[in-house]
């Protein structure tokens, strides 16, 4: 019994909650589950000008020796200018208007099995092609016809229009089956595209880092469903039963996919050379006959340095083993072993030597995915009381990690999470209360703070609480989501971790006889200083999902 349940674990991110069922000829069965979503997004808060980069651009005309004269400045400068095209695109107002099909089919025949995915989306703001960029804000738009990009002034990059406008796609492709073994025991096989997630992670990434690629576009969209954003790759994947209490998984990915990253310009994204539609690299340089004339800025004192062709990994070499053991006292054990490639990109520039100039200069960059991470981790999920409990313990072997100089060098990663949920049932505030909740510690444990970018620690944590009240109207039940996410000391841009960034989010949803949704949310995002560009992104989103 327990085996089955593990297995029905599993297949839970795949498989159709509501679904059509048909039976077919010679004991064929097809389960169809649709859900059709449209969600649009507001900006309430304004612009800070901190972030807009209108200020560094005055500076650089009263002074274009500024890198020189303040370098800590200009280098902060830098990285703000080359992160604000998406906030500059957009004033107070609509920023988002999707309209989402999404299809899972299983076909079913006795233990075996195919399981398709498919989706298609239509985005009105980013078709309709007209952004707010001001005249004053064009000098630092990365993918401008200034910098050799395809962008005039009002319009999203090309690439941005096609990644956020529109698509129809298939996302899961795989069979699977299950087959009966000697002894009692079970085996399970996938093969073809799947997301395959293992650790106890609930709000933040371990082990399983290396082996996900995300949709970080998908993740912003009002009322996305989880299984859009966890993307497949392909891959055979296997679970036998050794012992009545000790199961196996593995895993060999024979293919490589990047995540799919915010297009440069979108709300959301906050780096502008990196992206659909990345074009260059901005950097302040004096317009000035000092300066040698193949290296020398624009009337602005900026020089985009151009994008060159990607460094992607390769389609081998990544696969994971795992061992899970039950105990007599309930406690799920796991160990991990997984080897990857990097599915989100390194940002490298490239030098050469300029007579003139006292140093090598960039004159070009390119994203370069990492290849053979190695990753290590332990993880136990058990119920303590009434209270479910998890946590994990990875490392991460030749990850990425920015040194001082700005640059990706390959480094040692040391993670720990430790989360839970407690369902407190009916109360004075609530008919139901669910409470989820995770921290985590992590630190570089290859370097220390001053041979990095940033810092070489950062903890944090989340919480979500969630208030249901059944019948509230007739067929109508209501449910109220609660997010806080605080990152409370250190900076690990590589986890996405920015000290003293804040995120909270009020939601309240309206759910009529568990097929349609009636949603509203707040989000508001808050701290983090001039490294986290998201700090005035405030905005307000109305979904409506229907599931049939």
């Amino acid at each position: 019994m327990t085996r089955r349940f593990a297995v029905a674990g599993l297949l839970l991110y795949v498989m159709p909650v509501l679904a059509l069922e048909f039976s077919l000829d010679n004991g064929v069965e097809l389960s169809v589950d649709s859900t059709a979503t449209w969600g649009a997004q507001w900006r309430v808060e304004d612009r800070d000008d901190a972030l807009t980069g209108r200020q560094f651009l005055r500076d650089l005309q009263e002074d274009p020796f500024l890198p020189l004269t303040d370098p800590r400045y200009a280098e902060q400068q830098t990285l703000l200018i080359n992160g604000n095209d998406g906030n500059n695109n957009f004033d107070t107002g609509l920023i988002s208007n999707r309209l989402t099909l999404l299809v899972d089919l299983d076909l079913r025949w006795q233990d075996y099995g195919l399981f398709l995915r498919g989706r298609a989306f239509y985005d009105r703001v980013y078709r309709d092609n007209d952004t707010d960029l001001g005249a004053v804000d064009y000098p630092t738009y990365n993918s401008g016809l200034i910098y050799g990009g395809d962008t005039q002034r009002g319009e999203f990059p090309r690439q941005t229009r096609d990644t956020h406008g529109d698509t129809v796609e298939f996302l899961d492709a795989f069979a699977y089956g299950t087959w009966e073994l000697p002894g009692d025991r079970l085996m399970d096989l996938r093969l073809g595209r799947q997301v395959i997630n293992w650790g106890e992670s609930t709000f933040y990434q371990g082990v399983n880092s290396i082996q996900n690629r995300v949709d970080a576009q998908a993740a912003n969209v009002p009322g996305v469903e989880v299984k859009e954003i966890f993307l497949p790759t392909g891959a055979l994947y296997a679970q036998v039963d050794i012992l009545a209490h000790l199961t196996m998984e593995a895993y060999y990915q024979y293919e490589w996919l990047e995540n799919d990253l915010n297009g440069v310009g979108s709300y959301f994204s906050y780096t502008d050379q990196v992206g659909p539609g990345a074009n260059a690299f901005l950097i302040p340089t004096p317009d000035s006959p000092l300066v040698p004339e193949e290296i020398r800025g624009n009337e602005f004192n900026l020089r985009g340095v151009p994008r060159t062709r990607d460094d992607n990994a390769s389609d081998s070499g990544q696969w994971g083993l795992a061992f899970h053991y039950i105990t007599r006292d309930n406690w799920d054990v796991g160990i991990y072993h997984v080897q990857g490639h990097d599915k989100k990109p390194s940002f490298v520039l490239d030098y050469i030597e300029v007579p003139g100039s006292p140093q090598p200069v960039p004159v070009s960059y390119r994203l370069r995915y990492f290849e053979d991470i190695k990753g290590t981790a332990a993880s136990f999920t058990t119920v303590l009381g009434e209270t479910n409990v998890q946590g994990e313990l990875s490392f991460l072997d030749g990850t990425p990690l920015v040194n001082a100089a700005g640059d990706p060098e390959r480094g040692d990663l040391l993670k720990g999470q430790l989360g839970g949920s407690h369902v407190f049932g009916p109360t004075f505030l609530a008919d139901d209360t669910v409470l989820t909740f995770e921290g985590f510690y992590a630190e570089v444990t290859s370097a220390d703070a001053d041979e990095l970018r940033f810092d070489d620690s950062a903890w944090g944590y989340s919480l979500l609480g969630e208030f249901s009240y059944n019948n509230v109207l007739q067929g109508w039940d209501v449910k109220v989501p609660v997010y806080f996410k605080h990152d409370l000391d250190g900076t690990l841009q590589e986890l996405q971790v920015f000290d003293g960034a804040r995120v909270l989010s009020l939601g309240i949803t309206g759910i009529y006889l568990n097929n349609l949704n009636l949603g509203l949310t707040y989000a508001i995002y808050d701290g983090g200083g001039l490294t986290y560009l998201l700090s005035d992104r405030d905005n307000i989103a109305l979904t409506l999902k229907y599931s049939f």
